[in-house]
């Protein structure tokens, strides 16, 4: 695999990505976001080897309801452990859905990607084109505090960086009920893995 040989940095979404596909056990369930998230995915996860259970939304309006359907999925599933992989506006987006929780209790360890936006635009060709009101129109970063929001709704959280996700996922996800854990990246440095990868698969 010519993308193995990449070194991966810390507090970036991909490492995340490859520890988190390394420790997900048979049966396990994991939704997969939309934007970055899912590219990261088909470039870092590589060929599963155990069965799991993925999902995800459709494109374009595919940011709409992640949460919600996140943990109706994971209030069927009770055999297997349940995972959502999320951006941080995406997050932000489908907070209300935490108001299930009032009536039903379920098991769902979240990841948020937080890289503070819509940061999958810096990578698409018109990024560089100097559009007034890119960053607030375009990327819209957000002021908000997933730290405030899991207290809000009275869930566990904890933050990491990727680099320590390895060795507290699997506790941190045995936990009962949803917890929210936050991995703050830099989206230059996810562009600049990113750029090498399609480099290397050019040769």
């Amino acid at each position: 695999n010519k993308c193995s040989n990449i070194e991966i940095k810390p507090n970036n979404e991909f490492s995340v990505v490859k520890s988190l596909t390394k420790y997900l056990n048979k049966k396990d369930h994991l939704f997969i976001g939309n934007s970055s998230i899912i590219r990261s995915f088909n470039k870092f996860s590589g060929k599963l080897k155990k069965q799991v259970h993925i999902f995800t939304n459709r494109g374009a309006s595919g940011i709409d309801g992640i949460i919600s359907t996140s943990l109706g999925i994971s209030f069927i599933n009770k055999k297997s452990k349940n995972f959502l992989v999320i951006g941080d506006i995406s997050f932000f987006h489908d907070i209300n859905g935490f108001n299930v929780l009032q009536s039903i209790t379920t098991n769902l360890t979240i990841i948020v990607i937080n890289n503070n936006g819509g940061q999958i635009f810096k990578t698409l060709d018109y990024a560089d084109k100097d559009i007034p009101g890119f960053d607030e129109f375009w990327i819209t970063p957000q002021n908000i505090k997933i730290k405030d929001i899991a207290k809000l709704f009275k869930l566990k959280y904890y933050k990491l960086e990727s680099k320590s996700f390895d060795n507290k996922i699997s506790k941190i996800s045995n936990y009962k009920g949803v917890k929210i854990i936050e991995v703050n990246t830099s989206c230059d440095s996810d562009i600049k893995i990113n750029d090498s990868i399609q480099k290397l698969l050019l040769v």
